[in-house]
């Protein structure tokens, strides 16, 4: 009976991270097809651009500042640069966060701003570089499941 109930919790555990794995690269393909950015009205989102060492450069977005209380947030950011790496995410693969705005108590789950880090390998100057990147944010607003890109072109203007 205890073999049965462990295979039974491998099952269990494998088909959900099947599911995630398959949410995430539906959300990393729809990133790469889509082109411009939709209308932001319920939060802040910023894209910075850093030298992290002489072979890579860091990117950092930040989505905050949210007017109303987002539930069961999602973001997963994505570059058109070539990399062995994953793409940053939050609310994928780990736990459901809430954004709130400041006047709401923070706690675990309810967070007032997330912040998603990446690393793109780049050997040249910064101010050289041009790259794109594109950012999924996908919550719930008063019982809605709403679904946002942001598209930030890099270059020696920014």
């Amino acid at each position: 009976m205890k073999k049965i109930l462990v295979i039974l919790i491998l099952f269990i555990t494998g088909c959900t991270n099947n599911i995630k794995q398959d949410l995430y690269n539906s959300y990393l393909n729809e990133l790469k097809s889509i082109n411009t950015s939709t209308e932001i009205k319920n939060y802040n989102i910023s894209v910075v651009f850093d030298r992290y060492n002489e072979d890579e450069i860091v990117y950092q977005v930040v989505v905050d500042k949210t007017i109303n209380p987002l539930s069961n947030i999602q973001v997963l950011a994505y570059h058109n640069q070539e990399t062995k790496d994953i793409y940053p995410s939050v609310g994928l693969f780990n736990d459901v966060y809430n954004l709130v705005p400041e006047a709401v108590a923070k706690d675990d789950v309810n967070i007032h701003g997330i912040n998603l880090v990446g690393y793109i390998p780049y050997k040249g100057l910064l101010s050289g570089f041009g790259g794109t990147i594109k950012v999924l944010i996908v919550y719930n607003l008063d019982n809605n499941v709403n679904k946002d890109y942001y598209v930030y072109h890099f270059d020696n203007n920014n």
